[in-house]
C-alpha cells in the first residue's frame, strides 16, 4: 500500500476512533441514564396512553439521597423533549406517583427540556428496598416525549439505567384503562357532635365562682401542667371539685387582715394602757369646783407616791405584750388560730396645765395558721409602729388621742394540693387614729368609776405580689386596701391600796363593747400564672361586735419606778382572743 493510501487508512480509521470516542464520552456524559439492550442504548417514545414495563436486573451502589428521581428525554422537538403538557408516571411496586411538567417545578423540582429532577417525600416516605429482578411500569399520562434514562434512589438501592449489568426493556403497549369504581352511595353525614367541655361553675360556692370560670374558658386550650390540672378537676366528684377551687383561690378570709389590724391595735391599746395608769397611777383627787363624786386625775395628785415630786415631769416606759386570738370557720371561710409578741418603748413629757404629750415606737409579729380545709396554710406579719399620743385633762373630763403609722412585711403559704405550695412576700401599710373621752367618778376614798367612749379608725393597704412554688396555680394578686371604723364604749373601776412600805397598789378592771362600722369583706383580684384572665375572690366580714374584759394592777414601788400587769380577754361570733403585757415605766 503507497503512502498516500495508507494515509487514507489511517485517515478512515483516525475518524471511526474518533467516533468511537465521541459515543463513548456521550454514554460517560449520560452515566446512569441510559437503557441498555442486549449492550444497544435505546430511547424510547412514549405518548399518552402508553406505558413500558422495564426488568431490573442490578443495581447501582452507594450514592444519592432516598426519594431522589431522575428522568432523562432526548430533548429537542415538543414531540420529543420533555415539555409543557407532558406527564409520567412511575409504579415501583406498591408506590405510585405521576409527574407533571406543568406543576414540578413549584412542588420542589427542577426540569429542562432533557431532564426533571425531584425529591419525592412520597418515595422516600414509602421505604423501598428494592432486590433482585423486579418489573417496574413507566406510564405516560399526557403529551408526548422521548425518555431516554433515569436514576430513582430508594431506601434499600439505586434503581440505574446502566450499572454493571444489563436491564431487559419489554415493548412500547398500550396502559390499561384505569379502573374505574362505581361511587358509593350518598349518605347523609351524621350531625356535628357538638363536645361540651366539662364546667366547674356548679360546685363553685359564690366566692370561688371566678376561678371557676377561669378554669372552664382553658379547657380545649391548655397545655401541659395546666391540661393536666383539668383533667384532674374533670375526673373529681362535685365536693371535690368545691374543695379544689377553695384551696386554688387566694386566702380573702378576715385572717390576714385582722392580723394587720390586730397587730396594731394591740399596740394602741398598749398605749392606752399607760394613759390609763397615769391618770389612775399618778395622783387621784376630789375637785372641789366639780363636788365630791367627780374625780380629776392629773400629775399632780394627792393621794399617789408620785404626787410628791412636781419636778418629774418626764417619763420613760417599756412593755412586753404577747397574746392569742382563735377564729372558728364560719360562712364558708376557713378558721384560723394566731399568736402575736412585741415589745414597745415610749417617751412622754407632762406639760404645764396638766396635758401629756409622748411618742413610742413597737415591733410586733403576728404567726396565724389557718385550719379546717386550709390546714397548713399560713400568714406571718411583723410591724413596726410609731405612735404619737397626748392627755388633756378638763374640769369634769378628759380627751386622749392617738395617731399611728405601720409599716408590715406579710409571708404567706397556700397549699394548692394539686401543682405544690405557693408562697407569697409582699409589703404593707397601716394608719391608724384613735380619740377617747371619759369621765373619771370618785365613789369613795379608794374606788374611781370611769366611763369613756371613743372612735378608732384604720387604713389597711396592701401591695400586689406574685406566688412562687405552684407552678400554673401560683397566683398574681393585685393590691387592695381597706378601711374600718369602730366605736369604743365601756367603763373602768379602779381601786387605791396603800401598803406598809409606802408602796401603793391600783388594781382596776374594765368592761368594753367594740362595734365596727364597715364590716364588710375586703375582695381579692388575682390571676393564675398559667393563664386565664383575671377572677376576684369574695372576702369574709369581720366581726361586727367584740365585747371585752380586762384587768391591770400598777404597783407604784418608788416615787419614780411603776410595774404594772393587764390581763384581757374578748370574744365575737366565732372569736376569741387574750391578751397579756407587762410594762414598767421610770420617772425622771
Amino acid at each position: 500500500m503507497g503512502a498516500v493510501g495508507k494515509l487514507k487508512y489511517l485517515g478512515n480509521w483516525g475518524k471511526g476512533f474518533c467516533f468511537f470516542v465521541l459515543l463513548i464520552t456521550s454514554m460517560a456524559a449520560n452515566a446512569g441514564h441510559l437503557f441498555t439492550q442486549s449492550n444497544v442504548n435505546t430511547p424510547v417514545s412514549l405518548e399518552a396512553g402508553q406505558q413500558i414495563t422495564v426488568k431490573q436486573k442490578t443495581y447501582e451502589a452507594g450514592g444519592g439521597s432516598n426519594g431522589r428521581v431522575t428522568v432523562n428525554f432526548s430533548g429537542g422537538a415538543d414531540d420529543t423533549a420533555w415539555s409543557a403538557g407532558d406527564a409520567l408516571s412511575i409504579t415501583i411496586g406498591a408506590w405510585s406517583n405521576t409527574f407533571t411538567y406543568d406543576t414540578l417545578v413549584a412542588a420542589g423540582g427542577s426540569q429542562s427540556s432533557s431532564l426533571f429532577s425531584i425529591t419525592d417525600a412520597t418515595l422516600a416516605a414509602a421505604g423501598l428496598t428494592p432486590a433482585g429482578e423486579i418489573d417496574w411500569v413507566v406510564n405516560a399520562t399526557s403529551g408526548k416525549f422521548t425518555f431516554t434514562g433515569y436514576r430513582i434512589y430508594t431506601a434499600g438501592n439505586t434503581l440505574n439505567g446502566t450499572g454493571a449489568g444489563q436491564i431487559d426493556q419489554t415493548q412500547v403497549v398500550v396502559a390499561p384503562p384505569p379502573v374505574v369504581e362505581a361511587p358509593p352511595p350518598v349518605v347523609a353525614p351524621p350531625p356535628p357532635v357538638v363536645v361540651v367541655p366539662p364546667t366547674l361553675v356548679p360546685a363553685a360556692r359564690p366566692q370561688e365562682v371566678g376561678i371557676a370560670q377561669v378554669l372552664d374558658n382553658l379547657y380545649g386550650t391548655a397545655t401541659g401542667q395546666m391540661q393536666a390540672v383539668l383533667t384532674a378537676l374533670t375526673a373529681m366528684t362535685q365536693d371535690s371539685q368545691q374543695l379544689a377551687l377553695k384551696l386554688i383561690s387566694p386566702e380573702s378570709s378576715q385572717v390576714l387582715g385582722q392580723s394587720a389590724v390586730s397587730t396594731a391595735a394591740i399596740a394602741i391599746d398598749t398605749v392606752q394602757v399607760r394613759l390609763d395608769s397615769l391618770r389612775s397611777g399618778l395622783g387621784l383627787r376630789s375637785n372641789p369646783a366639780q363636788g365630791s363624786n367627780v374625780s380629776f386625775n392629773g400629775h399632780h395628785g394627792e393621794t399617789g407616791i408620785s404626787a410628791g415630786n412636781d419636778a418629774m415631769d418626764r417619763s420613760f416606759w417599756v412593755k412586753a405584750f404577747g397574746g392569742n386570738a382563735n377564729q372558728d370557720a364560719k360562712g364558708g371561710f376557713a378558721g384560723a388560730d394566731s399568736n402575736i409578741y412585741g415589745m414597745m418603748f415610749g417617751h412622754d413629757k407632762g406639760l404645764a396645765n396638766g396635758a401629756l404629750v409622748g411618742a413610742s415606737l413597737a415591733y410586733a409579729k403576728t404567726d396565724a395558721s389557718l385550719s379546717d380545709f386550709r390546714t397548713g396554710d399560713s400568714a406571718k406579719v411583723d410591724t413596726y409602729q410609731l405612735t404619737g399620743y397626748f392627755s388633756r385633762p378638763f374640769e369634769r373630763w378628759y380627751l386622749e388621742g392617738m395617731l399611728a403609722y405601720a409599716a408590715q412585711n406579710y409571708e404567706t403559704t397556700r397549699n394548692t394540693n394539686l401543682t405544690g405550695v405557693a408562697t407569697g412576700d409582699f409589703d404593707g401599710n397601716l394608719y391608724a387614729m384613735r380619740m377617747t373621752a371619759g369621765v373619771p367618778f370618785k365613789l369613795n376614798e379608794i374606788l374611781t368609776l370611769t366611763p369613756y367612749v371613743g372612735v378608732d379608725a384604720y387604713r389597711v393597704t396592701q401591695s400586689g405580689y406574685t406566688e412562687n412554688g405552684a407552678g400554673v396555680l401560683s397566683l398574681s394578686v393585685s393590691g387592695n386596701d381597706a378601711n374600718r371604723v369602730r366605736s369604743l364604749a365601756g367603763t373602768e373601776l379602779t381601786m387605791l391600796k396603800k401598803l406598809n412600805d409606802g408602796s401603793v397598789l391600783r388594781p382596776s378592771i374594765r368592761l368594753n363593747w367594740r362595734h365596727e362600722f364597715k364590716n364588710e369583706g375586703v375582695n381579692t383580684n388575682a390571676s393564675l400564672v398559667g393563664g386565664g384572665a383575671q377572677f376576684e375572690a369574695t372576702g369574709q366580714e369581720i366581726n361586727k361586735n367584740v365585747y371585752g374584759l380586762s384587768g391591770r394592777l400598777n404597783w407604784e414601788k418608788t416615787d419614780q419606778l411603776t410595774l404594772g400587769l393587764e390581763l384581757g380577754a374578748e370574744r365575737g361570733s366565732g372569736y376569741r382572743s387574750l391578751v397579756g403585757q407587762f410594762y414598767g415605766n421610770w420617772r425622771f
